[in-house]
């Protein structure tokens, strides 16, 4: 994920684009597989420590473009972060509950 990030940072929008397509798909996959197992708490801590280490990376020294897709990337993870919280709150025990398939998800299927 750290390499990607990087690359992802150095890149171009169309690179920034997926990465961040494929942060959101990681998440979701996660996230759901944390559900049907009833441990969305791992998820938050794995998340946690990405956000954690995100943020050590933006006191780094980088360009006005690095720096924007690095704070996009932890917006969107704060956001899944978010979520995580409210499912666990709530109680949600099923990828069936509404709390879970209420939330807009990215996915990939292959031809």
């Amino acid at each position: 994920m750290q390499t990607d990030m990087t690359n992802a940072m150095q890149g171009k929008d169309s690179t920034r684009q997926n990465q961040t397509t494929k942060n959101d798909i990681k998440w979701c996959e996660m996230l759901e597989a944390k559900i049907s197992d009833q441990k969305i708490n791992e998820f938050s801590q794995a998340i946690n420590d990405v956000i954690s280490s995100q943020s050590a990376e933006a006191i780094k020294d980088m360009t006005e473009s690095q720096r924007r897709a690095l704070n996009t990337l932890i917006t969107l993870n704060i956001n899944w972060r978010d979520i995580a919280q409210r499912l666990e709150e709530s109680q949600v025990s099923s990828k069936t509950d509404f709390r879970w398939t209420s939330v807009l998800k990215t996915s990939y299927e292959a031809d």
